[in-house]
């Protein structure tokens, strides 16, 4: 059984576009039969996602920092196992350890935090799972942008920034993460 990482808002995005993608992320999530290692709550993409899987008979593994073990965060999640740990931390490296493969979905400072730290770990040959963006609507653009103009500046090799998956379909986003290899130069000698 694959365990795909995913790292998402704990909020609901704006805009009826994000929303429906991330809802046929979800779907082809479940139809491929993945298994979800995600943040442990119930709100937002992190909630629609985990309800979909968990829906769908399939594996959720939450994985929640102590801090964030309230009433207001677990009431009414779905999941099969719930993992609490020491702090966000913990939390992010258990995610790691759980995890094939991690895909970020629309969301905010933490989403970006989570997948820059897991990209930079791949970067470094730390693990060779993929990482993808699911640029939903053009969600990671501006991203995309600054780490272009990082590698036209020699700061992220060219290698390092092919790795990254970034689809915005996501059946196809599926198959890249699923299939795609990519070795690595090692980044120190």
């Amino acid at each position: 059984m694959y365990h795909l990482g995913i790292f998402c808002g704990s909020t609901f995005p704006r805009s009826e576009k994000l929303v429906k993608g991330i809802k046929e992320f979800s779907s082809e999530m479940v139809k491929r039969e993945l298994s979800l290692v995600y943040g442990g709550g119930n709100r937002g993409v992190m909630g629609l996602i985990a309800s979909a899987v968990y829906d769908g008979n399939l594996e959720v593994i939450g994985v929640l920092p102590k801090a964030m073990k309230k009433p207001s965060v677990l009431e009414g999640s779905k999941h099969t196992r719930l993992e609490i740990t020491e702090d966000m931390h913990q939390r992010k490296k258990r995610m790691y350890e759980l995890s094939d493969g991690f895909v970020a979905l629309p969301g905010g400072i933490g989403t970006f935090e989570e997948v820059l730290e897991i990209y930079t770990w791949r970067g470094l040959n730390y693990h060779n799972k993929n990482v993808a963006l699911f640029n939903c609507d053009g969600f990671y653009d501006g991203l995309l942008s600054t780490l272009e103009r990082a590698n036209k500046e020699g700061l992220i090799s060219d290698e390092v920034l092919s790795s990254l998956i970034v689809e915005s379909n996501a059946e196809i986003l599926f198959d890249r993460i699923l299939n795609d290899k990519y070795i690595l130069p090692e980044k120190i000698k």
